[in-house]
């Protein structure tokens, strides 16, 4: 089956793909204002949502053979679900049915979405559904950043904290074609106050220069440089990046950041972390040693003791730790190396044969959500995580089959 068959084949499953991408990276962002004052948790609508994702993906016209396992990382996600369903029954029988579900079926998904990706060897973030997705996603963060800006004027939000990983994707697509989508998607990050996300935008800033093509464009580089230095340049001289225009305060991310390098004491540097590092020890009490090899499997629980009393989680914000949790320490840490190296094997070949602004996006994208992935959890939550790593992979592979296919028809010529 030829390139651009493949795709010609899948066309519906990635318009279910750009829809939910609409739903979870802008219109869900809305709902989210909700979720700081306390009205509605918005979290559990992509418990609701992603399942139907994948009951639409297999229902779609298309071809299903994508979901046969070829790849070998494609067996290795299906062994890794099967092992932790199989650990995590007794989880499940401790009462955490809905986690188990939940998490079961976010596996599936994962799977799903990476070999949907590792199936299309030609790009598909491009065109008009690209632009309108990019321009809707924008849109939306937009409003709702400001809507929580509002809100936390006037004093319903303790502490601010809007969700600049949204706007990845739109960052993704402007480095590479849009000086003034590059520039909007660096502001709204800035009044995100995300600390997580200012490492996702300097990750993927720094890729895109060092790439030099997609042809990025010298008013988009220097307008990209020219609001990252405005960005802390404007938080260091206010009292806070979460409230410009409102008050100073202590949630300033400067000062939590320099926190942390002077942090003399696990209780120093939990402080600076938000608390992260208590998180994490508090998710590992409960394991045995077998138990961080193999995981603790689907529905795994922990109790969180904070001021106001004990909470059960099931995830924590260090998303190669959350993995662990379920899957054994093994599977993330070679996942992670898996990442890292088709980044690193893509970037190459990208910068040897001048990609398209298209065919880097996936890279951008997987750069980014990698490095946000150490502060939120998002490797199972967001499908395009699994998604852009397959496609990554695909375009990867067919870009070194073409240049060596054209060296050697060169010899012979």
């Amino acid at each position: 089956m030829s390139t651009h068959r493949a795709l010609s084949c899948q066309r519906w499953t990635v318009a279910v793909v750009f829809l939910w991408i609409v739903w979870f990276h802008g219109v869900f962002q809305l709902v989210s204002v909700a979720r700081p004052v306390g009205f509605f948790n918005a979290g559990l609508l992509v418990q609701f949502v992603n399942p139907l994702v994948l009951c639409a993906i297999l229902i779609v016209p298309g071809d299903k053979r994508f979901l046969i396992p070829r790849d070998p990382f494609q067996f290795l996600l299906l062994a890794a679900a099967l092992v932790a369903a199989g650990i995590g029954i007794g989880n499940a029988a401790e009462g955490n049915v809905r986690e188990y579900l939940s998490h079961l079926i976010n596996a599936l998904i994962g799977y799903t979405m990476y070999s949907l990706g590792r199936s299309l060897p030609v790009p598909v973030f491009e065109g008009r559904r690209q632009l309108w997705t990019v321009r809707t996603v924008l849109a939306c963060s937009a409003l709702s950043i400001a809507a929580l800006h509002y809100l936390d004027s006037l004093g319903y939000i303790g502490r601010f904290a809007a969700e600049g990983y949204s706007l990845l994707l739109p960052l993704a697509h402007g480095v590479g074609s849009s000086a003034i989508v590059t520039l909007a998607s660096l502001g709204l990050v800035g009044l995100s106050n995300k600390r997580g996300a200012y490492l996702m935008v300097a990750v993927v800033l720094v890729l895109a220069w060092l790439l030099r093509g997609p042809r990025i464009g010298l008013l988009t580089k220097l307008g990209a440089a020219a609001a990252l230095i405005a960005l802390l340049l404007v938080s260091l001289l206010s009292g806070t990046a979460s409230t410009l225009v409102q008050r100073a305060g202590e949630h300033h991310f400067v000062d939590r950041t320099i926190a942390l390098f002077e942090a003399r004491s696990l209780e120093d540097l939990d402080a600076a972390s938000s608390g992260r590092i208590v998180e994490m020890r508090a998710a590992v009490a409960p394991l045995d040693p077998l138990n961080l090899m193999v995981g603790a499997g689907f529905g795994y629980s922990y109790p969180m003791t904070y001021d106001e009393g004990v909470e059960v989680l099931h995830n924590t914000h260090f998303s190669p730790l959350t993995i662990a949790l379920r899957h054994g320490l093994p599977f993330a840490l070679f996942l992670y190396a898996f990442i890292a190296y088709w980044l690193l094997i893509s970037a190459i070949e990208a910068r040897r044969t001048r990609w398209t602004v298209a065919q880097t996006i996936p890279i951008f994208y997987l750069a980014g959500a990698s490095v946000y992935s150490l502060t939120a959890y998002v490797v199972y939550v967001d499908l395009l995580f699994l998604f852009c790593l397959g496609h990554t992979v695909a375009l990867t592979v067919e870009s070194r089959r073409a240049r060596l296919s054209a060296r050697v028809s060169e010899s012979f010529a």
